[in-house]
């Protein structure tokens, strides 16, 4: 009996015991060493980590959260001229909607029109029906007609927006939500609301030398104006008196 097992026994206050009788049989082995185990439960456990990481970032929400932004230029412009203001975006990944609203100041910038739509976006839908003018606010609601997602550069120009400058001394571009609110649709459902940067447009006064080339140059020709016609009065009045003489009695 002894020689076909392994008797284990331990020290205990009551002495030698016997704790385990294993039976080994002569040439066997086992169908999964205890490594092996471990090892195939650990790849397992990673493997489900992998998935779980994977579902959070296709379906995740929250990590697109303050990352898209989209950004409205600073420009000048003079007085009663034309200012195009672009709107430009970053991190612009896997968009399949956008919408927002602008706002200005209506005393210093009139509205004309939008352009200038960005080829990739203008053949997946965007066009001038993207945008609505209500209130005194523009609206802007695209959504991918090809619906695989849009992806664009960093500092790319989606659109611009022209004003006529109708007042001063400067009108913010604000970016607003109404008559649409800020949102971003992505490839996969997700939906949130971008960061924006709101632009500027200054619209400059004449500058001050040309203010006193044009005094000056009103003074040359107001200047020499009155010398004209002063000259002329003295002619007239000299012809005159030299009718008279030649003719006292006329």
């Amino acid at each position: 009996m002894k020689n076909s097992s392994l008797l284990r026994r331990v020290c205990n206050p009551r002495g030698l015991g016997e704790l385990a009788v294993v039976q080994v049989l002569p040439d066997y082995t086992p169908p999964f060493q205890r490594g092996a185990v471990r090892r195939f439960k650990t790849g397992k456990v990673m493997l489900v980590l992998v998935g779980v990481v994977a579902a959070s970032v296709c379906l995740s929400p929250s990590l697109h959260a303050g990352i898209i932004a989209f950004t409205a230029g600073n420009e000048t412009v003079g007085p009663g001229g034309t200012v195009n203001v672009p709107i430009t975006v970053s991190s612009f990944s896997d968009v399949i909607g956008a919408g927002f609203s602008l706002s200005w100041n209506s005393g210093v910038l009139q509205y004309v029109g939008t352009g200038n739509y960005n080829s990739t976006l203008a053949a997946a839908g965007l066009s001038g029906t993207c945008f609505s003018f209500v209130n005194g606010n523009l609206g802007f609601s695209w959504t991918d007609t090809l619906a695989p997602g849009q992806t664009l550069a960093d500092g790319t120009t989606i659109f611009t927006v022209q004003f006529t400058a109708i007042g001063g001394p400067s009108s913010p571009v604000n970016f607003a939500d109404t008559p649409t609110s800020r949102d971003v649709l992505f490839f996969g459902g997700s939906e949130v609301t971008p960061n924006t940067t709101n632009g500027l447009v200054t619209v400059t006064a004449v500058p001050e030398p040309i203010n006193w080339a044009l005094g000056l140059f009103a003074c040359v020709f107001i200047g020499g104006a009155t010398v004209r016609w002063v000259s002329n009065r003295k002619l007239s009045l000299q012809s005159a008196q030299a009718v008279y003489d030649d003719d006292p009695g006329a």
